[in-house]
């Protein structure tokens, strides 16, 4: 005797289909909150807290200094990481050679940038997924910012996800110095 596994009436093969449907709608909807849950995981990329930051600054403070000095000092500098700089071709590669040396000697990522009005942000570390990412690190500001933080570590886990691409929070150190904590 054979068993048949599709029913025989129309009204129980449809009754079927519209399972199998749902089912495959469940599995769909899942799949989706599944890859939306790890997205926001991978985003939680730990940085060190704010106190560990603020001991380092303290211990490596005449070194960042030094840096922030020589860097200003390159008119139209704007951006200098691992891989290049930005604007290209229009500084002395030993100079660049040498401030990653620097960022390197006080545990920074091979990275900083620097505005127009000469601010300039040292990457203390970075990192994400496609959808979501963070980066912390030291700020020197030329003018105080808007938004002050008393603990970006607590505020960064407040605000994930990040309900506004690109929230910055600043959290001071001393002077022009702050922390800073970025994320999308």
């Amino acid at each position: 005797m054979a068993i048949r596994i599709w029913p025989r009436s129309n009204s129980a093969r449809a009754l079927v289909i519209v399972l199998i449907g749902f089912v495959l709608l469940v599995l769909l909807v899942l799949g989706y909150f599944l890859v939306l849950v790890s997205s926001f995981a991978g985003s939680s990329q730990q940085h060190d807290s704010d106190e560990t930051l603020i001991k380092r600054f303290h211990e490596h403070r005449d070194a960042l200094e030094q840096l922030q000095r020589e860097v200003s000092a390159e008119p139209g500098m704007a951006n200098v990481h691992r891989d290049g700089i930005w604007p290209e071709n229009l500084f002395d590669p030993d100079h660049v050679a040498a401030y990653r040396e620097q960022l390197h000697r006080i545990n920074l990522t091979n990275r900083f940038r620097i505005a127009r009005d000469g601010s300039m942000e040292f990457t203390a570390s970075s990192g994400g997924n496609v959808q979501h990412s963070s980066e912390k690190g030291y700020a020197y500001l030329v003018t105080a910012p808007d938004s002050l933080c008393l603990d970006l570590d607590e505020a960064s886990k407040r605000m994930r996800p990040f309900p506004h691409r690109g929230w910055t929070g600043y959290r001071h150190i001393e002077g022009n110095w702050y922390l800073y904590f970025t994320g999308d």
